[in-house]
């Protein structure tokens, strides 16, 4: 929603980034190598920042139930993002 003060207008967008980590499931280590790089973008997130207009919070890791040929990571970033013009 926006605010009205004088000209300027603030805009509020809260949300869920959503990213996807696939690995093989056929390669032996592919759930090790899926883990890890599914705790580097997390922790990416949890560090990141954007200049004050964007905030990530409580990245989380979801492992998903192995699918016939891969396995699949979700790391869920809150976020929100605030615009003033």
């Amino acid at each position: 929603m926006g605010n009205c003060e004088g000209d300027t207008k603030l805009y509020e967008t809260l949300g869920l980034l959503i990213i996807q980590v696939f690995v093989p499931k056929s390669d032996n280590t592919g759930v090790v190598r899926g883990r890890a790089l599914a705790v580097l973008v997390r922790d990416a997130y949890r560090t990141a920042g954007v200049g004050g207009e964007v905030w990530f919070k409580n990245a989380t890791i979801r492992e998903q139930p192995p699918g016939k040929r891969w396995r699949q990571f979700n790391i869920n970033v809150e976020y929100d993002f605030t615009e003033t013009t």
